[in-house]
């Protein structure tokens, strides 16, 4: 390729791109920012809030695996008021 040419397509951003890839993101702030209860009438918070629930770090944490995929299923009960 010349010094001059444009590159018309770059395989791996339109991959990254069509797969929605991203770098590692820890799974603690991923949590925060991707677990969402705002269609959830009686959430206390829209996203997962780890100081309202510190207890649930450890549990969330042990799902980190790089070697493995994984589900992580979320239940909340309603809460009535």
């Amino acid at each position: 390729m010349k010094k001059n040419q444009k590159v018309l397509f770059d395989l791996a951003s339109e991959l990254r791109k069509y797969f929605q890839l991203q770098a590692f993101e820890p799974i603690i702030p991923w949590a925060m920012k991707n677990i969402n209860f705002s269609s959830d009438v009686s959430a206390q918070r829209n996203f997962l809030d780890f100081d309202l629930y510190p207890y649930q770090i450890d549990p969330i944490k042990t799902w980190e695996d790089l070697d493995h995929i994984k589900e992580v299923v979320v239940v909340a009960p309603e809460q009535m008021r």
